[in-house]
């Protein structure tokens, strides 16, 4: 293949890759939201069995085109036009699944773990602004806010996903849902038990209180959520319609440059690859004799650093003792360090490791200084969680952290004290 094929297929390639991979996308969404029909028909019961079936062979036949799609050569315009007819069709599916559904009722147990996280996002802040603007009406906006704080706090004691759920500008906000779902970070079940925790501690202020019904919610957030998606397709569609145009003008003008060029940008390759070769040729001689040379001062090198090493080693140590020193029982902020950034990473690194550092908000610890003061405040006493957390000072996070540590080494002793827990030296 010569150097005027290979530039023409470049710009053939170059041509086709915005346009196939956004019809590449479409089809996928288009999959998808097939399968996800496919998926709430085959939950159903065994009732309306033939509109049931009239449904899956619908489905299957928009699979089955899409996959002739794949396997055919039609042009991308045609592809388009293909994939806007079977959206239509999809459109009109998930309406009849929906009649469908108000004649035969839809089962109230939800399993959280088959909601998108961007849908029980929605239905959380909707039921919460709804419970939070009928306490406003109740107690007034000054005292429902201070509710509210109260109810996270209450709520963070019990269980975790309260990090999702945040008092700004007077409302509680569910946010990253979708991104803590995603990292696995927490489960949607647990955050749906969070949520349900802080419903029901709201609805003790407000008399006669019924929050929306969940699952009803979800259904319409649920139907919502699939025709935006729906329109932005058809939008995206018409605008993969208008770029074409566009391109088309386009690559007309371009092909004529290119076929104007071509000529001699050959010409200026192969002079250019033959220049570059003879170039090549003398640098490489050149090289191998610099790298006969350094061959022996690397060697000679690698000699001096391995008897500077235990030195290194012994003063490393020296330094990361003195840093110790200087980091208080209650902590020090890591800008406060006075040594060079390069020594306080290392020091982090290795001591974080050994556990003998924690480094929290950018605030760095000395374990064994927390260990000594929870020792010296469990001196001739046992004492909760909260009380030696108030007498201490630590965040939560630190202080369990140190004392799961100083349990494994036998040092304190935990026992059940009512709903919570009582530490004590051994």
């Amino acid at each position: 293949m010569d150097v005027e094929e290979k530039i023409k297929k470049m710009d053939e390639s170059l041509k086709n890759r915005a346009t196939t991979a956004m019809l590449s996308e479409m089809r996928k969404d288009l999959e998808k939201k097939i399968a996800d029909i496919q998926e709430m028909i085959d939950s159903k019961s065994g009732e309306r069995g033939d509109e049931i079936n009239k449904l899956r062979e619908e489905i299957k036949e928009i699979e089955g085109k899409i996959q002739e799609m794949k396997k055919s050569s039609m042009s991308l315009q045609d592809d388009i036009s293909l994939l806007r007819k079977y959206f239509l069709k999809y459109e009109k599916l998930q309406k009849r699944v929906k009649n469908m559904e108000d004649v035969m009722g839809i089962e109230e147990d939800i399993n959280v773990n088959k909601i998108p996280p961007s849908i029980l996002r929605l239905v959380y802040q909707y039921t919460l602004n709804d419970a939070i603007d009928m306490l406003r009406k109740y107690v007034g906006p000054s005292e429902s806010e201070r509710i509210m704080k109260y109810v996270l706090q209450d709520v963070r004691t019990r269980t975790s996903g309260t990090e999702l759920f945040k008092l700004v500008n007077g409302k509680i906000e569910a946010r990253d849902i979708e991104k803590a779902i995603k990292k696995k970070l927490i489960s949607p079940k647990q955050i749906h038990l969070t949520y349900i925790e802080i419903i029901n501690k709201i609805r003790e202020y407000i008399p006669g209180f019924v929050p929306k019904n969940f699952a009803s919610l979800l259904r319409t957030k649920g139907q919502e959520y699939a025709i935006e998606t729906s329109t932005e397709n058809r939008i995206r569609i018409e605008m993969l319609e208008r770029n074409i145009e566009n391109m088309r003008g386009e690559m007309s003008y371009q092909e004529n440059i290119l076929r104007e060029d071509i000529s001699e940008i050959k010409r200026m390759i192969e002079m250019d690859i033959q220049n570059t070769a003879n170039s090549l040729s003398e640098r490489i001689s050149k090289v191998e004799e610099m790298v006969s040379g350094l061959h022996d001062e690397m060697e000679r090198i690698a000699d001096t650093i391995k008897h500077m090493f235990p030195y290194i080693s012994s003063l490393r140590g020296q330094i990361y003792s003195k840093i110790m020193e200087d980091i208080p029982p209650e902590g020090i902020p890591l800008e406060n360090l006075e040594y060079p950034s390069e020594i306080i990473n290392d020091f982090l690194n290795e001591e974080i490791n050994r556990g003998n550092v924690i480094l929290q908000d950018n605030v760095v610890y000395s374990t064994e200084k927390i260990k000594n003061r929870i020792l010296e405040a469990l001196e001739e006493k046992s004492l909760s969680f909260s009380k030696l957390r108030k007498e201490l000072g630590y965040e939560k996070e630190i202080l369990v952290t140190v004392l799961e540590w100083m349990k494994k080494e036998g040092l304190v002793e935990e026992k059940k004290y009512g709903k919570g827990k009582k530490y004590k030296r051994r």
